[in-house]
Order: structure tokens, then sequence, then C-alpha cells
């Protein structure tokens, strides 16, 4: 790859090549990072969604737990409750709004 100057000379390619190479090889692996940062990321939705999730999933376990103790009252499910406490305990509490905006209606 030779190139020619404004004037009519010669552009020497012999480093402009390896140099094109190694931008070329660097903004490949920066565009790998990006698309890596960019789908391990969670956007608030994302949050939200899991957050729903496991919110329903806990309500639903403590309604089986409140059913099978009504069904057997002698069965000792201590553990079963204290392991869903637990995992209530990981689900963040609603996030307040910011100051500027009013609270969501519900």
């Amino acid at each position: 790859m030779s190139g020619v100057h404004e004037a009519g000379h010669p552009i020497p390619s012999h480093g402009l090549e390896a140099r094109m190479e190694a931008l070329e090889h660097a903004n490949r692996r920066l565009s790998a990072r990006v698309n890596r940062m960019e789908n391990t990321m969670a956007t608030q939705a994302d949050v939200d969604a899991l957050t729903a999730g496991l919110t329903q999933a806990v309500a639903g376990i403590q309604a089986e737990i409140a059913s099978l103790q009504a069904a057997n009252p002698t069965l000792d499910l201590s553990g079963l409750t204290a392991e869903v406490a637990a995992v209530e305990a990981l689900v963040p509490a609603p996030a307040a709004p910011p100051a500027d905006q009013p609270p969501a209606a519900g």
C-alpha cells in the first residue's frame, strides 16, 4: 500500500500497513468489550421485572406454606418459612421517586 503525497512524492507504506492492522485489531477488541458490557448491564426495566418476579414467587411460596400448615397443623415448616424470609429479604424495596417527580399512583 503506497500513497502519494500532494507534491507527487511517494509516502512510505512499510509501517502504515502494520499500524492499520494494529488499529483494526484494537478496534475489534474495543467493540467486543463494548458488546460484552452492553450485554451484561441490566436496565432498570430488567431489575424491575426480576423484582416483580421474585415478589410474586415469594408470595406464591408463602401461600403454599400456609396451605400446607392449614392441612397439616403438626407439620414443622419453620425451616421452610425461614428460607422464604431470607429470599424475601433479597427483594429490594421500591425506590423512592426523584424529588421532582410525584409518587406513582397505586
